[in-house]
């Protein structure tokens, strides 16, 4: 599986699918998904995306990072290790 992406600055007008879109320039996008807040007509302003390959991932975070959407310029990034869903085993023993 590929590795997540972090997309901040996520502009209000923004929707899952513009963003899946926007990655697509890239490669192919197996996940957009905008984080809701506790209105979930309104967005958080960050969201994640899975790209088909680490490649892509890569090209994706070196060519729209501070790329204009919606009026708002994109933070794109790899994901901590906990936004990945695979934390490190040693968190887990220590922290149970």
């Amino acid at each position: 599986m590929s590795k997540k992406i972090y997309v901040g600055k996520i502009s209000p007008k923004t929707t899952d699918g513009q963003l899946a879109k926007h990655f697509s320039q890239i490669g192919r996008v197996i996940s957009a998904t905008i984080s809701k807040g506790i209105n979930p007509e309104k967005h958080t302003g960050h969201g994640y995306v899975v790209m088909s390959s680490d490649m892509e991932t890569e090209q994706a975070i070196k060519k729209l990072n501070n790329l204009e959407l919606d009026g708002s310029r994109l933070k794109v990034i790899e994901a901590n290790y906990f936004d990945q869903d695979r934390a490190p085993n040693y968190y887990y023993k220590r922290h149970r």
